[in-house]
């Protein structure tokens, strides 16, 4: 009886899956050799996954959450967003990195993006939606990749953008903006003419 209670307040990562799969239009999608499975969903053309992962840190085994969508690029650009370091603010310091501002005073003083090309990242993330649902997941790591992932194939002439965030997102509404930040990114690409 005690364990159904925790059961309902602790839910699964299968079942959590599994609720957003259908509470926005996603298909769940079992997985063998992992236990939880992903979620996948067909935005705009844009195939978009949601899985967890997990990655050793020290003799700890570490849990995050993960969105990812392939993309073929118009022009050449590559980007990471990342919160702010007491290493970033020596760098910076130090003028050894550049780092570009979106003239927000609280989102440059908590993130740190870097590029090449400051006049498109600026258009891509000076949108205020983006950069709210960014500021509800502190750890996120947002960036274009280029070789390919874990159980995830990166065609030729394609990248990746991936959206880590370092712990589980089991609550359904944390979870369901997670997915909608991906949308937000997604939709300001295409505005911006890079996909």
């Amino acid at each position: 009886m005690m364990f159904s209670f925790f059961k309902h307040l602790f839910p699964s990562k299968k079942k959590t899956l599994r609720r957003l799969a259908k509470n926005t239009g996603g298909v769940y999608q079992k997985r063998k050799i992992v236990r939880t499975g992903k979620v996948v969903w067909d935005y705009k053309g844009f195939i978009i996954e949601l899985e967890y992962v997990n990655r050793n840190v020290g003799y700890y085994l570490v849990g995050g959450t993960r969105l990812s969508f392939i993309y073929t690029p118009r022009v050449e650009y590559d980007f990471i967003l990342h919160p702010k370091s007491l290493v970033d603010d020596l760098s910076e310091w130090l003028g050894v990195e550049h780092n570009i501002k979106l003239n927000d005073k609280d989102f440059d003083e908590h993130y740190i993006i870097q590029a090449n090309d400051d006049q498109i990242t600026k258009r891509l993330f000076s949108d205020i939606s983006i950069q709210y649902l960014i500021e509800c997941f502190p750890d996120i790591t947002v960036r274009t990749y280029n070789k390919n992932i874990i159980r995830r194939k990166l065609p030729p002439n394609h990248k990746f953008v991936l959206l880590n965030y370092p712990k589980l997102i089991l609550n359904e509404k944390q979870i369901e903006s997670f997915f909608m930040l991906s949308k937000k990114v997604v939709d300001r690409m295409e505005k911006n003419y890079l996909v």
